[in-house]
């Protein structure tokens, strides 16, 4: 999202060259929204306990035959990140061009 938003940015200022975000604001959401999703989801997201599986192999066939990730849902997941990045960066710049005398 963060390439779509720099990218719309871009065609915003002119092409001057200015960019949207500092450094360290890319490295945090690198390493916030990258790295901590998966972590979390690896360890805390059980679909049944590992003694059920144990028991029941069958079970695992639900992840091998995409039960629950289609590519439905990847390209629903795809058209919504488009939307939000034009939404965003529009946002702040709708809200503050308003007349404010007005209210």
């Amino acid at each position: 999202m963060t390439n779509t938003i720099g990218m719309q940015y871009s065609f915003f200022n002119n092409f001057s060259g200015q960019i949207a975000y500092e450094s360290w604001t890319l490295s945090l959401y690198n390493v916030v929204f990258t790295v901590l999703p998966p972590f979390v989801i690896g360890v805390f997201d059980q679909f049944v306990s590992a003694r059920i599986l144990d028991r029941y192999p069958q079970l695992y066939t639900l992840g091998q035959e995409n039960a629950f990730f289609t590519k439905t849902a990847f390209w629903l997941w795809v058209v919504n990140a488009l939307y939000h990045s034009l939404v965003c960066p529009r946002q702040p710049h709708e809200s503050t061009r308003s007349n404010i005398s007005a209210l």
